[in-house]
């Protein structure tokens, strides 16, 4: 079913992790750039990809993660994207700010500047 995103997202952490890596990212790439697809599916799909990039030993790799975990930050509201890896966050409400904040630190992850 194309539109069963749980089964989908399934197969293509499979093949990443346990069988064909590149049609695993295929499946995943397709599922984040899929705009019929839920938000949720949509980044967590782009998010594992970033994640076998940075796991990956090709520093190439490394900066494709860096962007799409940037990409991935600047979706989240009260976040603008002011550079590769970095991000401005504007708001008048502490709670929210403080909020947003811890999901860009997790989303970023383990990324140096």
């Amino acid at each position: 079913d194309p539109h069963d995103w749980a089964a989908r997202f399934g197969l293509g952490i499979v093949e990443l992790r346990y069988g064909d890596r590149a049609a695993g990212e295929v499946e995943l790439r397709s599922i984040a750039d899929d705009e019929a697809a839920p938000r949720t599916w949509r980044d967590h799909g782009a998010e594992v990809v970033a994640d076998a990039h940075l796991a990956s030993a090709d520093p190439q790799g490394w900066a494709l993660a860096q962007e799409s975990y940037a990409d991935l930050a600047s979706r989240i509201a009260g976040c603008e994207r002011t550079g590769v890896l970095s991000a401005q966050l504007v708001g008048d409400d502490a709670l929210e700010l403080y909020r947003t904040f811890i999901s860009i630190v997790l989303l970023c992850r383990g990324l140096r500047e």
